[in-house]
Order: structure tokens, then sequence, then C-alpha cells
């Protein structure tokens, strides 16, 4: 078998005689196709770095997401804090007063339920 090879227009040369623009752009394609290439692996590392600063950067809006959170979720356990305190005030409150009102008024509730038990049915209600 000859040392030949065969360029893009089809016609075979030997080794020696290829030009030097062949030569090298076979040097560039072995080189492109070897995944070890210093300029390879730097393109990688920056695409890398690229892709953890995107990473960093969503992390970050994350983070003040979930502090706006906190503090919405801070002020609504205050919210509901003052609500329970005010049910339980006035869960204390409203019965008491009503016992205060009674107590100031019930004789007088009494007097005019006895007037009106008193006065019977048969009377008109001429007075109201």
């Amino acid at each position: 078998m000859s040392d030949t090879t065969v360029n893009d227009a089809g016609n075979g040369q030997a080794h020696g005689d290829e030009p030097e623009g062949l030569r090298q752009a076979a040097a560039e394609n072995r080189a492109r196709a070897d995944p070890c290439e210093p300029s390879h692996v730097f393109q990688l590392l920056v695409q890398a770095l690229r892709d953890i600063s995107s990473i960093g950067g969503k992390c970050d809006r994350a983070i003040s997401a979930v502090s706006e959170v906190n503090k919405q979720v801070h002020e609504l356990q205050i919210s509901y804090a003052w609500l329970k305190g005010c049910a339980a005030t006035a869960v204390v409150l409203i019965p008491l007063c009503a016992v205060i009102v009674w107590w100031l008024i019930g004789d007088k509730l009494n007097d005019i339920k006895m007037q009106v038990l008193q006065a019977g049915p048969g009377h008109s209600r001429q007075g109201l």
C-alpha cells in the first residue's frame, strides 16, 4: 500500500506533498478533538464560572425573597397576637360589663316588670 492521502478534491497526494495549510488545518482539527487542550479546558472553566455566578445571583434573589416573606410572617404573627389579646379581653370584659349594668339597673328593671304585671292584660297601652 502506498503512503498517500486523499485531499478535498479527491486527488491522491503523498504525505510529503501536502501543502502547509492542509497540515495546519489537520493539526487544528486534532487539537479541537482533544478535550485536554488548554484552550478547551479554559473555555470549560469560563463556562463553569458563568454558570456558578448565575446560580449565585439566583440564590441571592431567593435569599432576599425569603427575607421579605419572613418580615410578612412576623407582621402576621404580631397581628394574630394582638387579635388574640383583644378576643381574650372581650371574653372577660363583656360579661363583666353585663354584670355591672344588671347590678346598676336591675332594681329599676324589676320595678318596671312589677308595674307591668300589676297593670294586667286588661289595661290598654296608653302610657306607652
